[in-house]
């Protein structure tokens, strides 16, 4: 979540970019983001992280 600027997702846009991270709550106009594709992209990095150690 601390991704969640609007210059970063301005730039997803234009690169036509699908959002695979939640927005923060404090957000005044939530965004879309697709859960399932979260949580994959979760497993993917701990899975490098474990790798990694």
């Amino acid at each position: 979540m601390g991704y969640d600027l609007a210059a970063n997702r301005g730039q997803q846009q234009e690169a036509n970019i699908e959002t695979a991270i939640p927005a923060r709550r404090s957000r005044v106009t939530p965004q879309f983001h697709d859960a399932a594709k979260y949580r994959w992209r979760n497993l993917v990095e701990c899975l490098f992280m474990k790798l990694k150690d």
